[in-house]
C-alpha cells in the first residue's frame, strides 16, 4: 500500500514591469528548458507573500514587493505529483536581474514576445488569464 502525501505548496509570482512580464527558463526537471513563472515552495510558517519575496530573490536576483493573489492552479500527477501553485502579482523595487537556483535565463517580454515561446501548460494558462498570451485552439 502507497502512502499519500500531502500536496506540495507553491508560490509564482506574475512580475510585471512597463509593460513586460518576468519569465525565466527552467534548468532542471520538471518543464526544463520551458518558460515559467518564477516561485517556488513555500516554507513552513512562511506566508506566500514573503515566499514569493524570497524564491524570485533567490531565482532572479530582484526584490520584489508582492500583490494580491490572481490565480491558484492544481498540478495532479498520480502517484508522484500533487502540487498547488499561487501565483500573485507583483512589481520590482530593486536588484539586479540574473538568473540563479532553478532558471539558466530571466528576463521580462512584451506580450507579442511570449506568443512563441515553449511555456509549461500551467504558466499558460495563468498568462491565458490575464491577457498576456493567446489561448491554444484546441
Amino acid at each position: 500500500m502507497t502512502s499519500a502525501r500531502a500536496p506540495r505548496l507553491g508560490s509564482a509570482v506574475v512580475v510585471v514591469s512597463e509593460g513586460r512580464v518576468l519569465l525565466g527558463r527552467r534548468a532542471k526537471d520538471p518543464n526544463r528548458g520551458k518558460w515559467v513563472l518564477p516561485g517556488g515552495g513555500v516554507r513552513p510558517f512562511e506566508s506566500i507573500a514573503e515566499a514569493g519575496r524570497r524564491e524570485l530573490r533567490e531565482e532572479t536576483g530582484l526584490e520584489i514587493e508582492v500583490d494580491d493573489v490572481v490565480a491558484v492552479r492544481e498540478i495532479i500527477n498520480k502517484p508522484d505529483e500533487h502540487r498547488l501553485i499561487v501565483f500573485s502579482a507583483g512589481r520590482p523595487v530593486g536588484g539586479r536581474i540574473c538568473p540563479a537556483s532553478d532558471l539558466d535565463d530571466v528576463r521580462f517580454f512584451s506580450q507579442a514576445e511570449i506568443q512563441g515561446l515553449a511555456v509549461s501548460a500551467v504558466v499558460r494558462s495563468v498568462l491565458d488569464q490575464h491577457g498576456w498570451i493567446e489561448p491554444v485552439a484546441a
